[in-house]
């Protein structure tokens, strides 16, 4: 389960702080909540410290340096294996 608690949702509607219900089912969290049906704007929020995730840069930055060491390590089999000739 990604997220072992739900303490860390909130739940907004049209802005405002809404309360919520949860019950978890299996590997999964069931959240309801009431509203009256209309237009409305729905968000929901983990509210966890950004350091227990990555940034989009953090996130590109690791995928491009590791893609730069698997180039580099290509680039150096492929030397020796030309040079073992």
């Amino acid at each position: 389960m990604l997220l072992s608690t739900a303490l860390a949702l909130s739940v907004n509607l049209d802005g405002n702080t809404l309360p919520f219900t949860c019950r978890s089912i299996d590997n999964a969290w069931l959240i309801s909540f009431t509203y009256h049906h209309s237009t409305h704007q729905i968000t929901m929020s983990l509210n966890v410290p950004p350091s227990n995730f990555l940034s989009g840069n953090e996130l590109v930055e690791g995928v491009i340096i590791g893609l730069a060491i698997v180039v580099a390590s290509i680039i150096i089999v492929f030397i020796v294996v030309r040079k073992a000739k």
